[in-house]
């Protein structure tokens, strides 16, 4: 977290306007500790990655590139290798920036919403004013240069999810990831009422339009169209894994496979719980770690998925906006539960309809992955 400040004021911001409730810059030697931190604890993982993330991290541009060049530099002395990425709102994107992305094969991931009335209602500046007329060249230019530039766009209830994807893909992103907004933890219960009998059904109806659309161009092995749809993670993943007959028994890597660095040196298991004291795991000053959090419980030790029909998919969710909605980073929502068992009733429908054949060529296209076998020593 290099920079626990933004120049946004998106209406949906779980982390306190981007500050997380302490807004501080990371200086050069929390960064670098932060560095060294991964690499003593890697063990004899190869591949790290480091993320860069805010608030705005651009707004700290100048440790950036000093981290980057150290983290490789350091990397390449332990044999290990660092690749990089970065969230960002891009309402800093310059030349000079896309000149260092791609020196260091950093990969962006922007953070926009849509189309203007949407971008400037959930996304303003800190001034209050729109962002989208600013923020738009730049994406542009940003794409230009970096076609595979991700873009994670955040729904909320009462806009259109049809509207915002159509945007999105005329804007020129090929990877797009239209996520539910989530709350912060503070918020009571009764303000994450996510019914999907009502707000939420423009969401399902469009996952299901989107659904639709991918059968349809499965079938007529349209590789165009099926990339176009294979882009949004969210859709994609969970088709893959219901046809491939994938199991997922944890959520995500937070705590196990990825921890966040706050600007001070604080220790937590993903970057939305940073700030909460409850979820501190420690410091990267000490190799002490606290285990209450305890990353490695599988979806079958939750008393509360241990039954459910698509806890292999779901996995129990997502910790922090299990917190959100329940109290409990363990349990997640009725109205959560309800929406994402729809979303699986979908993909099971499309699943039913794909033959072997259709099948086989998602294998030939690569658009899945085959398993080596565990007895081919070749």
């Amino acid at each position: 977290m290099i920079s626990q400040k933004c120049n946004l004021r998106c209406t949906y911001c779980y982390g306190t306007d981007g500050s997380y409730g302490n807004e501080m810059q990371m200086n050069q030697a929390i960064a670098f500790k932060a560095i060294d931190w991964l690499i003593n604890h890697s063990g004899k993982e190869k591949n790290l990655r480091f993320v860069f993330f805010g608030g705005e991290p651009l707004l700290n541009f100048s440790l950036m590139e000093k981290t980057a060049a150290y983290a490789r530099k350091r990397a390449l002395e332990c044999q290990k290798t660092a690749g990089f990425e970065i969230t960002t709102n891009a309402t800093l994107i310059t030349e000079k920036i896309i000149s260092f992305f791609k020196e260091y094969n950093i990969i962006p991931c922007v953070s926009f919403d849509g189309p203007a009335e949407i971008q400037d209602a959930q996304r303003p500046l800190s001034s209050g004013k729109g962002s989208f007329n600013q923020i738009v060249p730049r994406i542009r230019l940003l794409l230009s240069s970096i076609p595979e530039t991700a873009c994670r766009a955040t729904w909320i209830k009462g806009s259109d999810p049809e509207l915002i994807l159509t945007c999105l893909r005329e804007l020129g992103f090929k990877k797009i990831m239209l996520i539910p907004a989530s709350l912060a933890p503070d918020l009571t219960c009764d303000a994450y009422s996510d019914s999907i009998t009502d707000e939420y059904l423009p969401f399902i109806q469009t996952f299901a339009k989107e659904t639709d659309d991918l059968l349809r161009y499965i079938k007529d092995r349209d590789i165009v169209g099926v990339r176009l749809v294979a882009t949004d993670t969210v859709l994609w993943n969970l088709t893959e894994r219901v046809v491939r007959k994938l199991k997922k028994e944890t959520p995500c890597g937070a705590g196990r496979e990825l921890v966040a660095v706050s600007a001070n040196g604080d220790l937590f298991p993903c970057h939305r719980f940073t700030g909460y004291p409850d979820f501190k795991l420690g410091n990267i000053a000490s190799d002490y770690l606290d285990t209450r959090f305890n990353p490695w419980q599988v979806v079958d030790d939750i008393p509360t998925c241990s039954e459910c029909p698509i806890r292999y998919h779901c996995s129990g969710g997502c910790y922090h906006d299990n917190l959100a909605s329940t109290g409990d980073h363990n349990k997640p929502s009725t109205g959560s539960c309800d929406r994402k068992k729809a979303m699986m009733g979908i993909i099971e429908k499309l699943s039913l309809q794909l033959t072997e054949s259709d099948i086989e060529f998602l294998y030939q296209e690569k658009f899945f992955k085959r398993t080596p076998c565990p007895l081919d020593f070749r």
